[in-house]
Order: structure tokens, then sequence, then C-alpha cells
């Protein structure tokens, strides 16, 4: 009995290699190969760094395809200068004209595109052209960092170019990348900062060390370094790692499980009867609340809903800790003599102290790309959130139409009096800054 169950086995375990192998086979002949053979390795663009945990290399070039792992969907070249910055060489400051800095992560660093081609570059384009004064504009993100990284990069290296403005572009990712020390299966570590009782900040995980790469390393609520991972998900992450290196079928099946995830786990979330009893609980409460709510009349609905949407709006830990950290990069920014502007979604300034970077000078906006210009084509890529050249040229024309009227009326501040008129008060700099954090 228990040899014929062992030879259904065997005869099944090589059946499924059998097919295994054929399938890899089939998707090797279509062109698709391991993500060692095929994709950038990291090592081409970033190095490790003891402050900001990795930066650009300086120097080097090569081509950025992706992306990870199937179907290939872009493949474009990527030159980083002497300064560790992506695109050419920096130019002398044109005479009479802006120097605009670029901040942010793998969105504004644009690799999936020509550098040409980038939303960055083409702001400075479409600037020029409206201002009628040479334009330059600098990029200095980098793929993966969050705002403590922009912040830090400003303040060590990126106000010695010295910018007339800065623009940081704020992703939706960077709470969540402000509280995290390591993420598995990234070659690189990072710093991190808590946020104290007094409102100061202190770097913590400097100098940044080697993590292994089967580790997960991030903040608490509390700010405190904690391991986040088991033995069961370094166990997996080794696996992973290994066939994702070797195997065209595993790295494609990985892709397609992760574009399922969030079905995955409400599946999951309902099919455990606890989770599900603590969601009918939360249901009823919610019932009873607005029950209650109703009995006591309109007024007291009224006052019960605002506490609710106090509450939605309460920021938690990483999002206190991202509002500081842009309040820092403001400060910077103003004490260097330049000027910020902070691209951010409404709901997302929502949550960051409005107050605080109105006084250190800074504009936020939320920029809206024209989805008539897109007449139906793609802004993004179909399997990566990057944006295609498309998506560059329309969030280019964006942003040069919320920096134009700004930069316009800096230069009319700062314009030298007529000789026959009387002379005005001075106005000071920050003058231009004063709607801060309007939308």
């Amino acid at each position: 009995m228990l040899r014929r169950l062992a030879a259904r086995l065997a005869l099944a375990f090589a059946s499924a290699a059998l097919v295994a192998v054929a399938f890899e086979l089939g998707l090797r002949a279509l062109g698709y190969g391991a993500l060692y053979d095929v994709y950038s390795k990291p090592e081409i663009f970033w190095v490790h760094d003891d402050l900001l945990g990795w930066r650009h290399d300086r120097g080097v070039s090569g081509r950025y395809v992706g992306p990870r792992p199937f179907p290939v969907e872009f493949d474009a070249e990527v030159e980083i200068n002497s300064l560790g910055m992506r695109g050419p060489e920096i130019a002398p400051r044109p005479p009479d004209g802006v120097r605009i800095l670029f901040l942010g992560d793998s969105v504004v660093a644009g690799f999936e595109v020509p550098y040409a081609q980038t939303f960055a570059h083409l702001a400075g384009v479409h600037l020029s052209e409206r201002l009628g004064v040479p334009v330059q504009t600098l990029n200095g993100a980098v793929r993966g960092y969050g705002t403590d990284q922009s912040y830090l990069w400003y303040r060590e290296r990126g106000k010695g170019l010295q910018p007339d403005w800065v623009v940081f572009v704020h992703s939706l990712n960077d709470p969540t990348d402000n509280m995290e020390l390591h993420r598995m299966r990234r070659l690189f570590g990072k710093g991190a900062f808590a946020l104290r009782a007094d409102g100061s900040l202190e770097l913590l995980g400097t100098p940044v060390p080697e993590y292994p790469l089967c580790s997960h390393w991030r903040l608490d609520e509390r700010y405190v370094p904690t391991r986040m991972d088991g033995v069961a998900q370094r166990a997996y992450c080794a696996v992973e790692l290994s066939l994702s290196d070797r195997s065209a079928l595993f790295s494609l099946a990985a892709m397609r499980l992760a574009q399922h995830k969030p079905v995955l786990e409400a599946i999951w979330y309902w099919a455990v009867p606890a989770r599900k009893a603590a969601q009918r609980a939360r249901d009823a409460g919610g019932r009873a609340f607005a029950a209650a709510g109703r009995a006591l009349g309109p007024n007291a609905a009224a006052a019960q809903a605002a506490t609710l949407q106090a509450g939605a709006r309460s920021a938690s830990a990483s999002e206190r800790l991202t509002s500081a950290l842009l309040v820092a990069l403001a400060r910077e920014v103003r004490t260097s003599g330049a000027r910020l502007l902070i691209v951010i979604r409404d709901t997302e300034l929502a949550r960051m102290d409005t107050h605080a970077l109105r006084i250190e000078g800074a504009i936020a906006r939320t920029i809206y790309m024209d989805p008539a210009r897109a007449a139906g084509r793609r802004v993004t890529f179909v399997n990566d959130n990057h944006y295609t050249a498309l998506g560059h040229e329309l969030t280019g024309r964006a942003l040069a139409d919320a920096l134009a009227p700004l930069v316009r009326r800096v230069d009319s501040a700062n314009a030298p009096a007529a000789p026959a008129a009387p002379t005005p008060a001075a106005t000071p700099r920050g003058e231009a800054s004063q709607e801060g954090a309007s939308r």
C-alpha cells in the first residue's frame, strides 16, 4: 500500500516537473528569461551610502529594462553624471535664468524613459518657452527614496547646487518608506528618523549597515527599530530569490500572484471566522452609533459625524513623521535661499502640518494631468505604475503651468524699481510663498 502511494506520488511529481520544464522552455523560446539574465542588476546604477543607504554610482551608464519580472515594457538608456544625478553633466547656471532642482523617488528619476523625455527635463523646456528666460532643471531624485532620504540628500549635497526653486514630488508610499530600515529582498538598507515628543527628529541606524537580504526592519509606532520577519518569511524569501534568478516560469507566476494579491487577501480575510465576527461587531457598532445620533437629534448626529471625520483624518505615526520631514525640508530650502514647491495629493496634504509648512514658505500643489491630451493612450505602463513618455509629457506641462506664475511673481517682487518711480519697500525673497501650502 505504502509502495503504491509512494509510486503515485513520484509519478505525480515527475509529471509536474516535466510540465514545468516544458513551460520553462516555451517561455524561453518566446523571449522570456530569468531575472538575473534579463534585468539590470541594482549595482549597475546604485551603490551603498553610509548616510543615505544607497545613492547613484557616479559617472556610470547602462540600460534600464523592466518591469520586473515580465513582460518587458521599457528599455531606456540611463546616464548618471559625475555628481551622482541622472542626466548629463551640469552646465553653468544660465545668465538671468532660473535653476530648478527636482527631488523625489522613481517617479521623478524616470528611468523608464530617456532623460530628454522625463517630466523634470520637459518642465524646464516648457518653462523656458513661457517665461522667455533660460530655465535649467536638475534631477536629484533616486529610486526608492523616501522623504527622509530626499531631505538628507538636499541638506548634505543638494543645496550646494544653489537652486532657485526646489520641487519635491511626494509619493503615496513615502510615509511607509520613511518608517523602513530594510525591506526584504532589497540589496540596501537605510537609516530612519524618529519623531520625538518635542517635535525634534533623531536619525537612527547610521552609518547604515549591510542588512541580510532576507530580513525586514522598520520603526514601530513609537519609532523604535523592530525586526518584522520570522523564520518562515526568511525561508520563503531565500527560495523565491533563488528561483526568480533562474526560472522564467516562476518569475511570471510570482508576478501574476502579486497582481491578484488584493483578491487573495480578501478571500483569506473573510475565510477566517474570527475576522468575520470582528467585522460584524464593527458593523453593528457603527449602526448603533448612527441610531444613537438619530435619537439625540440632528445637532448631536452632526457632532458625532464631525468626530468620526476628525478621527479618520487623524495622522498615523508614519504620517506625523512624514509631515515633520516635509517641514524640515522646507526649512532647509528656505534657509539656503531657495523656494520649495511640494507636489502632493489633496488627501495626503490634509494629513500634513500645513501651518508649519506655510511658516517655512513652502507652497503645495496638486498637479493634474490633462486627460483629454491622452486621447485614450496610456500614461503609465500596463504592468508598472510609472509614467510612459506621454505621462511624462503631460506631467511636464502641468508642472510648467504650476511653476510659471510662481516664478513670474518672484521675479516681479525682486525686480528693481524704475529710476523715476518712488523706491518701494524691499520685498523679502520669501514673500512669494505667502500662499504656502495652498492647492
